[in-house]
């Protein structure tokens, strides 16, 4: 099943099928069955559904959804956005800054060429969730293999959350209750949310932001900057303290 040069909408059988998006901002859905679908030159939505499906962003900004079922996803040459939902699924991020969620299942989350990909999860529900990059390892949802992937965004969780950096640059920004953070080696960017914060710094300069709530922040080694942020907050090893007592 093949598109146009324009914007189409493709829809599968209850049955294996192989969808081709072609050129045009296109909507691929493939239903039942185990689909190969691809998106086009321009921004794309994939959607997989049920069967275990293979899902490949192209050249432009996709939206890759695998739906139920053991799914492969796959990044393209812009910033894309993976989500696998339900079943044990594996996710790649291609050439551009992709999104991965985390969703449930035990999933492979992998990050592409970039070097600034960002696993990320929208579920508000109160779950615990660990996601350690230095490890490789990520729980909560289920057992996830972690490779690749340089940031964590976490903005709407509302459960206990522990993020644990690596040892080269890292971007974390997430809110949870309660919240621990540990930047390990790198230069990394800190975000704490609305509630009482544990953040660490590591080795390398660091940046740290509190944001509300009484937080603990350490900036460990390196020349680091602290901002407690609104809040009765305590700031240690930090070379530029700021909203701390």
């Amino acid at each position: 099943m093949v598109g146009t040069p324009g914007a189409d909408t493709l829809l599968g059988t209850s049955g294996p099928d192989v969808i081709v998006g072609l050129g045009g901002e296109d909507s691929l859905g493939g239903r039942g069955g185990d689909d190969i679908i691809c998106g086009g030159g321009f921004p794309d939505t994939l959607v997989g559904g049920r069967g275990d499906d293979q899902l490949f962003g192209e050249a432009s900004v996709d939206g890759l959804f695998g739906g139920a079922g053991a799914d492969v996803l796959v990044g393209g040459g812009k910033p894309d956005f993976l989500s696998g939902d339900r079943g044990d699924d594996a996710l790649r991020g291609g050439k551009g800054r992709d999104e991965i969620s985390m969703d449930r299942g035990d999933d492979f989350l992998g990050g592409g060429a970039s070097r600034r990909d960002v696993i990320e999860t929208f579920m508000g529900k109160f779950v615990s969730l660990t996601v350690n990059l230095a490890a490789g390892t990520a729980t909560g949802l289920g057992h996830d293999r972690v490779f690749g992937v340089e940031n964590l965004e976490f903005p709407v969780h509302r459960g206990p959350l522990l993020l644990v950096g690596s040892e080269i640059h890292n971007r974390i920004v997430a809110r949870g209750n309660p919240l621990v953070i540990r930047g390990r080696g790198g230069n990394d960017q800190i975000f704490g949310g609305k509630f009482a914060d544990e953040i660490r710094g590591g080795s390398g300069d660091d940046s740290v932001r509190g944001f509300r709530g009484n937080d603990d922040l350490d900036g460990g080694i390196g020349t680091d900057r602290l901002d407690g942020g609104p809040g009765t907050d305590t700031c240690n090893r930090g070379e530029l303290v700021i909203s701390c007592p």
